[in-house]
Protein backbone atom coordinates (compact mmCIF):
# COMPACT_ATOMS: atom_id res chain seq x y z
CA UNK A 1 0.00 0.00 0.00
CA UNK A 2 3.46 2.29 -0.34
CA UNK A 3 3.83 4.66 2.24
CA UNK A 4 0.29 4.01 4.12
CA UNK A 5 -0.16 0.51 5.99
CA UNK A 6 -3.99 0.99 6.63
CA UNK A 7 -6.58 1.89 4.14
CA UNK A 8 -10.10 3.33 5.85
CA UNK A 9 -13.36 3.95 4.24
CA UNK A 10 -16.32 5.69 5.05
CA UNK A 11 -18.84 4.75 2.74
CA UNK A 12 -22.92 3.89 2.66
CA UNK A 13 -23.67 0.62 3.76
CA UNK A 14 -25.12 -0.53 0.12
CA UNK A 15 -21.48 -0.19 -1.26
CA UNK A 16 -19.82 -2.38 1.18
CA UNK A 17 -20.02 -5.17 -1.06
CA UNK A 18 -18.68 -3.66 -3.75
CA UNK A 19 -15.51 -2.70 -2.03
CA UNK A 20 -15.13 -6.42 -0.42
CA UNK A 21 -15.76 -7.93 -3.97
CA UNK A 22 -12.94 -5.52 -5.67
CA UNK A 23 -9.97 -5.37 -3.08
CA UNK A 24 -10.60 -9.70 -3.69
CA UNK A 25 -10.63 -9.01 -7.44
CA UNK A 26 -8.66 -6.47 -8.22
CA UNK A 27 -5.66 -6.75 -6.17
CA UNK A 28 -3.45 -9.89 -5.66
CA UNK A 29 -2.87 -10.99 -2.93
CA UNK A 30 -5.96 -9.32 -1.91
CA UNK A 31 -6.15 -7.43 0.99
CA UNK A 32 -7.60 -8.45 4.52
CA UNK A 33 -11.04 -6.20 4.86
CA UNK A 34 -12.88 -5.73 8.24
CA UNK A 35 -16.66 -4.17 8.98
CA UNK A 36 -16.58 -1.85 12.09
CA UNK A 37 -19.94 -2.43 13.52
CA UNK A 38 -18.35 -0.72 17.19
CA UNK A 39 -15.88 -2.09 20.07
CA UNK A 40 -12.24 -2.18 18.89
CA UNK A 41 -11.60 -1.69 15.19
CA UNK A 42 -10.95 -4.97 13.03
CA UNK A 43 -7.22 -6.24 12.95
CA UNK A 44 -7.43 -5.89 8.88
CA UNK A 45 -5.69 -4.00 5.94
CA UNK A 46 -9.23 -2.28 4.87
CA UNK A 47 -11.43 -1.22 7.75
CA UNK A 48 -15.17 -0.23 6.23
CA UNK A 49 -17.74 1.51 8.19
CA UNK A 50 -21.05 3.82 7.05
CA UNK A 51 -21.18 7.45 7.95
CA UNK A 52 -24.05 6.72 10.71
CA UNK A 53 -21.18 5.16 12.98
CA UNK A 54 -18.30 7.71 11.66
CA UNK A 55 -19.08 10.50 14.96
CA UNK A 56 -18.72 7.00 17.33
CA UNK A 57 -15.02 5.62 15.41
CA UNK A 58 -13.47 9.24 15.64
CA UNK A 59 -11.11 8.91 18.84
CA UNK A 60 -10.57 4.92 18.06
CA UNK A 61 -9.78 5.82 14.28
CA UNK A 62 -7.44 9.36 15.39
CA UNK A 63 -5.72 6.36 17.17
CA UNK A 64 -5.09 4.05 14.23
CA UNK A 65 -4.19 6.75 12.25
CA UNK A 66 -1.17 7.76 14.70
CA UNK A 67 0.31 4.69 14.99
CA UNK A 68 0.17 3.65 10.93
CA UNK A 69 0.34 6.02 8.16
CA UNK A 70 -3.36 5.79 7.07
CA UNK A 71 -5.06 6.41 3.84
CA UNK A 72 -8.69 7.99 4.20
CA UNK A 73 -10.85 7.47 1.48
CA UNK A 74 -14.73 9.14 2.02
CA UNK A 75 -16.75 7.25 -0.61
CA UNK A 76 -20.20 8.91 -1.69
CA UNK A 77 -18.55 12.11 -0.27
CA UNK A 78 -21.92 14.66 -0.91
CA UNK A 79 -22.91 12.98 1.97
CA UNK A 80 -20.76 15.24 4.00
CA UNK A 81 -21.75 18.23 2.45
CA UNK A 82 -23.10 20.08 5.53
CA UNK A 83 -19.23 20.45 6.32
CA UNK A 84 -18.76 21.34 9.63
CA UNK A 85 -22.86 22.37 10.09
CA UNK A 86 -23.37 18.35 10.40
CA UNK A 87 -22.61 15.45 12.32
CA UNK A 88 -20.54 13.55 9.71
CA UNK A 89 -18.77 16.34 8.31
CA UNK A 90 -17.71 17.45 11.45
CA UNK A 91 -16.22 13.90 12.17
CA UNK A 92 -14.59 13.74 8.85
CA UNK A 93 -13.09 17.35 9.33
CA UNK A 94 -11.74 16.04 12.68
CA UNK A 95 -9.87 12.58 11.45
CA UNK A 96 -8.75 14.19 7.89
CA UNK A 97 -5.83 15.80 9.05
CA UNK A 98 -4.23 12.69 10.88
CA UNK A 99 -4.32 10.53 7.50
CA UNK A 100 -1.20 10.50 5.18
CA UNK A 101 -3.55 10.33 2.15
CA UNK A 102 -7.08 11.57 1.94
CA UNK A 103 -9.51 10.89 -1.30
CA UNK A 104 -12.99 11.57 -1.90
CA UNK A 105 -15.11 9.73 -4.09
CA UNK A 106 -18.77 11.16 -5.56
CA UNK A 107 -20.55 11.17 -8.80
CA UNK A 108 -22.17 14.27 -7.69
CA UNK A 109 -20.02 16.27 -5.83
CA UNK A 110 -22.68 19.99 -5.58
CA UNK A 111 -25.59 18.35 -6.01
CA UNK A 112 -27.43 21.14 -5.30
CA UNK A 113 -24.75 23.85 -5.55
CA UNK A 114 -21.39 25.56 -5.65
CA UNK A 115 -20.78 25.80 -2.71
CA UNK A 116 -21.70 22.01 -1.66
CA UNK A 117 -18.57 21.36 -2.80
CA UNK A 118 -16.76 23.15 -0.35
CA UNK A 119 -17.29 20.97 2.59
CA UNK A 120 -15.78 18.22 0.23
CA UNK A 121 -12.58 19.94 -0.68
CA UNK A 122 -12.30 20.65 2.75
CA UNK A 123 -11.63 16.91 3.89
CA UNK A 124 -9.33 16.94 1.00
CA UNK A 125 -7.33 20.16 2.27
CA UNK A 126 -7.71 20.72 5.57
CA UNK A 127 -7.58 23.69 7.43
CA UNK A 128 -9.79 26.01 5.06
CA UNK A 129 -7.07 26.04 1.66
CA UNK A 130 -9.91 25.34 -0.44
CA UNK A 131 -12.71 28.10 1.18
CA UNK A 132 -9.56 30.70 0.22
CA UNK A 133 -8.48 29.75 -2.70
CA UNK A 134 -12.04 29.34 -4.78
CA UNK A 135 -13.60 32.53 -5.51
CA UNK A 136 -16.65 33.65 -3.65
CA UNK A 137 -19.22 34.59 -6.70
CA UNK A 138 -18.89 30.81 -7.04
CA UNK A 139 -20.91 30.24 -3.87
CA UNK A 140 -23.40 31.96 -4.33
CA UNK A 141 -26.77 30.68 -5.51
CA UNK A 142 -27.34 32.95 -8.52
CA UNK A 143 -23.60 32.25 -9.52
CA UNK A 144 -23.43 32.85 -13.46
CA UNK A 145 -21.89 30.54 -16.11
CA UNK A 146 -18.45 32.41 -16.20
CA UNK A 147 -18.39 32.05 -12.25
CA UNK A 148 -18.98 28.12 -12.85
CA UNK A 149 -16.54 27.92 -15.44
CA UNK A 150 -13.83 30.01 -13.52
CA UNK A 151 -14.50 27.92 -10.30
CA UNK A 152 -13.92 24.43 -13.31
CA UNK A 153 -10.30 26.11 -13.51
CA UNK A 154 -9.39 26.18 -9.76
CA UNK A 155 -10.43 22.50 -8.79
CA UNK A 156 -9.35 21.02 -12.29
CA UNK A 157 -6.23 20.27 -10.58
CA UNK A 158 -7.75 18.43 -7.84
CA UNK A 159 -10.18 16.02 -9.17
CA UNK A 160 -10.35 13.16 -11.86
CA UNK A 161 -13.41 12.52 -13.28
CA UNK A 162 -14.16 9.78 -16.06
CA UNK A 163 -17.08 11.03 -18.27
CA UNK A 164 -19.58 8.85 -19.69
CA UNK A 165 -18.16 9.55 -22.49
CA UNK A 166 -15.00 7.97 -21.74
CA UNK A 167 -16.36 5.37 -19.91
CA UNK A 168 -17.74 4.49 -24.09
CA UNK A 169 -21.74 4.27 -22.94
CA UNK A 170 -24.09 5.04 -24.77
CA UNK A 171 -25.86 8.47 -23.63
CA UNK A 172 -29.13 7.24 -21.77
CA UNK A 173 -32.58 8.06 -23.50
CA UNK A 174 -34.59 10.01 -21.43
CA UNK A 175 -38.17 10.63 -21.71
CA UNK A 176 -39.98 13.29 -19.99
CA UNK A 177 -43.74 11.74 -20.32
CA UNK A 178 -46.50 14.40 -19.35
CA UNK A 179 -49.14 12.86 -17.62
CA UNK A 180 -52.63 14.67 -17.72
CA UNK A 181 -54.66 14.11 -14.13
CA UNK A 182 -58.15 12.48 -13.81
CA UNK A 183 -60.90 14.89 -12.89
CA UNK A 184 -60.97 13.77 -9.13
CA UNK A 185 -57.18 14.57 -8.55
CA UNK A 186 -57.49 17.85 -10.13
CA UNK A 187 -60.34 19.08 -8.27
CA UNK A 188 -57.82 18.09 -5.02
CA UNK A 189 -55.23 19.46 -6.64
CA UNK A 190 -56.53 22.98 -7.16
CA UNK A 191 -58.10 22.50 -4.06
CA UNK A 192 -54.92 22.01 -2.23
CA UNK A 193 -53.53 25.15 -4.19
CA UNK A 194 -56.11 27.62 -3.75
CA UNK A 195 -56.15 26.98 0.32
CA UNK A 196 -52.00 27.19 0.53
CA UNK A 197 -51.95 30.21 -1.56
CA UNK A 198 -54.52 32.28 0.13
CA UNK A 199 -53.10 31.31 3.50
CA UNK A 200 -49.80 32.41 2.90
CA UNK A 201 -47.14 35.34 2.92
CA UNK A 202 -45.94 34.60 -0.45
CA UNK A 203 -43.47 37.78 0.01
CA UNK A 204 -41.48 36.08 3.01
CA UNK A 205 -38.30 34.59 2.26
CA UNK A 206 -36.84 34.02 5.47
CA UNK A 207 -35.99 30.50 6.93
CA UNK A 208 -38.86 30.33 8.77
CA UNK A 209 -41.04 30.64 5.37
CA UNK A 210 -38.27 27.80 3.84
CA UNK A 211 -39.07 25.33 6.28
CA UNK A 212 -42.98 25.79 6.38
CA UNK A 213 -42.76 25.51 2.45
CA UNK A 214 -40.61 22.39 2.44
CA UNK A 215 -43.70 20.66 4.32
CA UNK A 216 -45.81 22.40 1.55
CA UNK A 217 -43.91 21.02 -1.04
CA UNK A 218 -44.15 17.70 -0.29
CA UNK A 219 -47.98 17.55 0.21
CA UNK A 220 -48.14 18.94 -3.23
CA UNK A 221 -45.52 16.37 -4.79
CA UNK A 222 -47.74 13.85 -3.20
CA UNK A 223 -51.11 15.14 -4.31
CA UNK A 224 -49.60 15.51 -8.09
CA UNK A 225 -48.65 11.97 -7.58
CA UNK A 226 -51.46 9.92 -5.66
CA UNK A 227 -53.94 11.90 -3.33
CA UNK A 228 -54.20 8.86 -1.08
CA UNK A 229 -50.77 9.54 0.40
CA UNK A 230 -52.35 12.24 2.01
CA UNK A 231 -54.96 10.59 3.63
CA UNK A 232 -55.62 10.47 6.92
CA UNK A 233 -55.98 6.90 6.74
CA UNK A 234 -52.12 6.55 4.66
CA UNK A 235 -48.90 6.56 7.31
CA UNK A 236 -47.07 8.28 4.69
CA UNK A 237 -47.17 11.41 6.83
CA UNK A 238 -45.98 9.56 9.46
CA UNK A 239 -42.97 7.60 6.95
CA UNK A 240 -41.62 11.74 6.66
CA UNK A 241 -42.30 12.96 9.83
CA UNK A 242 -44.77 15.38 9.32
CA UNK A 243 -47.31 17.17 10.79
CA UNK A 244 -50.87 16.06 9.28
CA UNK A 245 -51.93 18.18 6.73
CA UNK A 246 -54.41 21.20 7.68
CA UNK A 247 -57.19 20.09 6.39
CA UNK A 248 -60.66 20.03 8.21
CA UNK A 249 -62.22 16.96 9.51
CA UNK A 250 -65.41 16.28 7.59
CA UNK A 251 -64.97 19.24 4.99
CA UNK A 252 -65.30 18.58 1.11
CA UNK A 253 -61.88 18.39 0.08
CA UNK A 254 -60.98 16.16 3.58
CA UNK A 255 -63.70 13.61 1.94
CA UNK A 256 -62.26 13.70 -1.60
CA UNK A 257 -59.01 12.49 -0.01
CA UNK A 258 -60.55 9.96 2.27
CA UNK A 259 -62.21 8.42 -0.66
CA UNK A 260 -60.13 8.76 -3.53
CA UNK A 261 -58.74 5.63 -4.03
CA UNK A 262 -62.31 4.22 -4.44
CA UNK A 263 -62.61 5.89 -7.03
CA UNK A 264 -59.90 6.84 -9.44
CA UNK A 265 -56.52 4.97 -10.43
CA UNK A 266 -53.64 8.02 -10.17
CA UNK A 267 -52.74 8.92 -13.70
CA UNK A 268 -48.91 8.38 -13.07
CA UNK A 269 -49.70 4.89 -11.25
CA UNK A 270 -51.76 4.17 -14.15
CA UNK A 271 -48.93 4.81 -16.87
CA UNK A 272 -46.09 3.17 -14.85
CA UNK A 273 -47.93 0.05 -14.91
CA UNK A 274 -48.52 0.23 -18.19
CA UNK A 275 -45.12 0.50 -19.12
CA UNK A 276 -44.12 -2.43 -16.45
CA UNK A 277 -46.70 -4.46 -18.85
CA UNK A 278 -45.19 -3.51 -21.87
CA UNK A 279 -41.47 -4.30 -20.72
CA UNK A 280 -42.72 -7.45 -18.77
CA UNK A 281 -43.95 -8.63 -22.59
CA UNK A 282 -40.49 -7.70 -24.20
CA UNK A 283 -38.90 -9.43 -21.29
CA UNK A 284 -37.44 -6.49 -19.73
CA UNK A 285 -36.74 -5.50 -15.96
CA UNK A 286 -37.86 -2.51 -14.58
CA UNK A 287 -36.37 -0.10 -12.08
CA UNK A 288 -39.15 2.33 -10.45
CA UNK A 289 -37.84 4.92 -8.51
CA UNK A 290 -40.43 6.82 -5.92
CA UNK A 291 -39.51 9.23 -3.01
CA UNK A 292 -42.76 8.05 -1.00
CA UNK A 293 -43.09 4.70 0.61
CA UNK A 294 -47.24 3.91 0.43
CA UNK A 295 -46.31 4.69 -3.27
CA UNK A 296 -43.80 1.61 -3.12
CA UNK A 297 -46.27 -0.46 -1.02
CA UNK A 298 -49.17 0.34 -3.26
CA UNK A 299 -47.28 -0.64 -6.41
CA UNK A 300 -46.42 -4.05 -4.98
CA UNK A 301 -49.93 -5.24 -4.40
CA UNK A 302 -50.88 -4.06 -8.00
CA UNK A 303 -47.72 -5.88 -9.45
CA UNK A 304 -47.78 -9.34 -6.96
CA UNK A 305 -48.21 -11.19 -10.67
CA UNK A 306 -44.43 -10.21 -11.50
CA UNK A 307 -43.16 -10.58 -7.71
CA UNK A 308 -41.59 -7.05 -7.27
CA UNK A 309 -38.51 -6.44 -5.02
CA UNK A 310 -38.78 -4.12 -2.27
CA UNK A 311 -36.38 -1.68 -0.81
CA UNK A 312 -37.21 1.00 1.10
CA UNK A 313 -36.36 2.79 4.63
CA UNK A 314 -37.91 0.25 6.44
CA UNK A 315 -36.44 -2.77 4.75
CA UNK A 316 -33.15 -3.40 6.73
CA UNK A 317 -29.34 -4.29 5.44
CA UNK A 318 -28.60 -7.59 6.51
CA UNK A 319 -26.59 -6.17 8.76
CA UNK A 320 -29.32 -5.47 11.22
CA UNK A 321 -31.64 -8.03 10.21
CA UNK A 322 -33.01 -10.54 12.17
CA UNK A 323 -32.50 -13.64 10.66
CA UNK A 324 -35.32 -14.97 8.41
CA UNK A 325 -36.01 -10.77 7.50
CA UNK A 326 -36.31 -9.48 4.10
CA UNK A 327 -33.61 -7.69 3.78
CA UNK A 328 -32.04 -4.83 1.15
CA UNK A 329 -29.66 -7.43 -0.10
CA UNK A 330 -32.06 -10.20 -0.46
CA UNK A 331 -34.19 -8.43 -2.58
CA UNK A 332 -31.59 -7.09 -4.52
CA UNK A 333 -30.22 -10.57 -5.53
CA UNK A 334 -34.20 -11.55 -6.14
CA UNK A 335 -34.33 -8.73 -8.94
CA UNK A 336 -31.04 -9.32 -9.99
CA UNK A 337 -31.34 -13.38 -10.72
CA UNK A 338 -35.10 -14.77 -10.01
CA UNK A 339 -36.48 -14.71 -13.71
CA UNK A 340 -39.42 -14.20 -12.15
CA UNK A 341 -38.85 -11.12 -10.52
CA UNK A 342 -39.30 -8.53 -13.58
CA UNK A 343 -39.57 -4.86 -11.32
CA UNK A 344 -37.73 -3.50 -8.18
CA UNK A 345 -39.52 -0.77 -6.05
CA UNK A 346 -36.92 1.93 -4.58
CA UNK A 347 -36.92 4.95 -2.79
CA UNK A 348 -33.78 7.40 -3.96
CA UNK A 349 -33.11 7.97 -0.01
CA UNK A 350 -32.88 4.23 0.41
CA UNK A 351 -30.80 3.17 -2.78
CA UNK A 352 -29.33 5.88 -5.06
CA UNK A 353 -25.78 4.89 -4.31
CA UNK A 354 -23.67 1.70 -4.24
CA UNK A 355 -25.66 -0.34 -6.00
CA UNK A 356 -25.22 -2.00 -9.34
CA UNK A 357 -28.01 -2.99 -11.59
CA UNK A 358 -26.77 -2.15 -15.00
CA UNK A 359 -26.43 -6.27 -15.80
CA UNK A 360 -30.09 -7.06 -15.31
CA UNK A 361 -31.99 -3.73 -15.66
CA UNK A 362 -31.91 -1.12 -18.41
CA UNK A 363 -35.53 0.74 -17.76
CA UNK A 364 -35.97 2.94 -15.22
CA UNK A 365 -39.67 4.88 -14.25
CA UNK A 366 -39.71 7.99 -12.07
CA UNK A 367 -42.84 8.23 -10.24
CA UNK A 368 -41.61 11.40 -8.66
CA UNK A 369 -39.04 13.57 -8.01
CA UNK A 370 -37.89 16.42 -5.65
CA UNK A 371 -35.64 19.35 -5.45
CA UNK A 372 -32.75 16.77 -4.96
CA UNK A 373 -30.92 16.52 -8.12
CA UNK A 374 -27.95 14.42 -5.92
CA UNK A 375 -30.56 11.62 -5.30
CA UNK A 376 -31.62 12.08 -9.02
CA UNK A 377 -28.54 11.70 -10.74
CA UNK A 378 -27.24 8.96 -8.32
CA UNK A 379 -30.36 6.76 -9.10
CA UNK A 380 -29.39 7.81 -13.04
CA UNK A 381 -26.10 5.93 -12.57
CA UNK A 382 -27.69 2.39 -10.90
CA UNK A 383 -28.37 1.40 -14.55
CA UNK A 384 -26.11 3.47 -16.46
CA UNK A 385 -22.90 2.63 -15.34
CA UNK A 386 -19.18 1.26 -16.43
CA UNK A 387 -19.34 -2.59 -17.84
CA UNK A 388 -22.77 -1.64 -19.56
CA UNK A 389 -22.55 -3.36 -23.06
CA UNK A 390 -22.03 -0.99 -25.66
CA UNK A 391 -24.92 -2.10 -27.77
CA UNK A 392 -27.29 -1.61 -24.64
CA UNK A 393 -29.74 1.47 -24.46
CA UNK A 394 -30.55 2.75 -20.82
CA UNK A 395 -33.94 4.05 -20.92
CA UNK A 396 -35.43 6.24 -18.56
CA UNK A 397 -39.12 7.42 -18.30
CA UNK A 398 -39.51 10.98 -15.90
CA UNK A 399 -43.66 10.81 -14.78
CA UNK A 400 -44.78 14.48 -14.60
CA UNK A 401 -48.05 15.46 -13.82
CA UNK A 402 -49.55 18.45 -16.26
CA UNK A 403 -49.39 21.70 -14.29
CA UNK A 404 -48.44 20.70 -11.27
CA UNK A 405 -45.49 21.34 -9.22
CA UNK A 406 -43.58 18.39 -10.68
CA UNK A 407 -43.32 21.10 -13.70
CA UNK A 408 -41.47 23.14 -11.30
CA UNK A 409 -38.87 20.41 -9.67
CA UNK A 410 -38.02 19.32 -13.63
CA UNK A 411 -36.91 23.39 -14.01
CA UNK A 412 -34.53 23.29 -10.97
CA UNK A 413 -33.20 19.72 -11.52
CA UNK A 414 -32.42 20.65 -15.06
CA UNK A 415 -30.40 24.00 -13.63
CA UNK A 416 -28.74 21.80 -10.68
CA UNK A 417 -26.61 19.74 -13.07
CA UNK A 418 -26.58 22.40 -15.45
CA UNK A 419 -24.65 23.82 -13.23
CA UNK A 420 -22.14 20.75 -12.10
CA UNK A 421 -21.70 19.98 -15.27
CA UNK A 422 -20.22 23.44 -15.65
CA UNK A 423 -18.25 23.05 -12.88
CA UNK A 424 -16.98 19.61 -13.94
CA UNK A 425 -16.90 19.93 -17.58
CA UNK A 426 -19.20 16.98 -18.18
CA UNK A 427 -21.38 17.73 -20.65
CA UNK A 428 -23.34 14.41 -20.87
CA UNK A 429 -24.62 15.78 -17.35
CA UNK A 430 -26.69 18.33 -19.43
CA UNK A 431 -28.26 16.13 -20.78
CA UNK A 432 -29.60 14.04 -18.47
CA UNK A 433 -30.97 17.06 -16.78
CA UNK A 434 -32.85 18.07 -19.78
CA UNK A 435 -35.53 14.76 -19.98
CA UNK A 436 -37.18 16.47 -22.68
CA UNK A 437 -38.48 14.27 -26.08
CA UNK A 438 -37.48 17.78 -28.33
CA UNK A 439 -34.17 18.52 -26.97
CA UNK A 440 -32.92 13.79 -10.22
CA UNK A 441 -31.89 15.71 1.13
CA UNK A 442 -34.14 18.99 2.19
CA UNK A 443 -37.12 19.03 0.58
CA UNK A 444 -36.23 22.76 -0.71
CA UNK A 445 -32.61 23.23 -0.94
CA UNK A 446 -32.14 26.68 -1.01
CA UNK A 447 -33.99 30.07 -1.63
CA UNK A 448 -34.28 29.07 -5.60
CA UNK A 449 -36.32 26.25 -5.03
CA UNK A 450 -38.31 28.27 -2.48
CA UNK A 451 -38.56 30.92 -5.42
CA UNK A 452 -40.46 28.03 -7.47
CA UNK A 453 -42.82 26.95 -5.29
CA UNK A 454 -43.79 30.43 -4.45
CA UNK A 455 -44.34 31.16 -7.91
CA UNK A 456 -46.27 28.12 -8.73
CA UNK A 457 -48.73 28.78 -5.64
CA UNK A 458 -49.17 32.63 -7.09
CA UNK A 459 -50.74 30.94 -10.48
CA UNK A 460 -53.62 30.82 -7.94
CA UNK A 461 -54.01 34.01 -6.70
CA UNK A 462 -56.92 36.35 -8.16
CA UNK A 463 -55.49 39.61 -10.42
Amino acid sequence: MGRATKLVVIAPISAFSAWEEDVAEVLDPPLSIGRWRGGPLPDTDVILLNYQRVPAAVDPLMSLMLRHPTHLVVDEAHRAKRGAAGEWGRALLRLAPFAVRRDVLTGTPAPNQPRDLLAVLDIVWPGGVARRAIPPATARNDASDADMRMLNSVVAPLYVRTTKNELGLRDPRIVLDPVPMGDLQQQIYDAMLDRYAGSLDLGRRDAAMLAQMGEITMYLLQAACSPRLLSSNSDASRQYRYPALAIPPGSRLAGLIDTYADHEVPAKIDRALRIIENNVRLGRKTLVWSNFPDNLRDLELMLAGVNPALIYGAIPSIEDAEPGVRTRERELDRFRNSPDCWVLLANPAAMSEGVSLHHWCHDAIYIDRTFNAGHYLQSVDRIHRLGLPEDVDTRITILTSEGTIDERVNGRVEDKTRRLALMLNDPVLVQMALPDDDDSGEILDDQLDLIEVIAHLQRRLPD
